[in-house]
């Protein structure tokens, strides 16, 4: 289980990709601490408009490529929501997808 504070990220409308921690980085003082940025995300609440919509919550893999680990969808013109206390970890930051139904997203993690 990771501690700290909760944060959160309030996703963009449908049709968006945003990272919101980053995976690696190159500079030499966190090269010589390791590069996994790890994620904890803790929950997630999605709206669509009149459509379905989906979420997929990615990390980077060893190669620096962002994959799938959950994916979350919602009906039309219907609301959801997801929490776990302890987290789902994800190894290398964090990227959010949203497909074009969702009208919003909030996303609560700690790192």
């Amino acid at each position: 289980m990771a501690g700290g504070p909760y944060r959160v990220h309030q996703h963009a409308s449908g049709g968006a990709t945003t990272v919101v921690v980053a995976g690696s980085t190159s500079t030499g003082y966190t090269s010589a601490k390791g590069t996994n940025q790890r994620v904890y995300l803790r929950g997630i609440y999605l709206q669509s408009d009149s459509s379905a919509g989906t979420v997929d919550i990615k990390t980077q893999n060893a190669a620096g490529t962002y994959t799938s680990v959950a994916l979350f969808k919602v009906n039309g013109g219907a609301s959801d929501s997801f929490y776990v206390d302890d987290g789902v970890l994800l190894e290398r930051g964090m990227q959010v997808v949203s497909s074009s139904g969702i009208t919003n997203c909030v996303i609560t993690y700690t790192v």
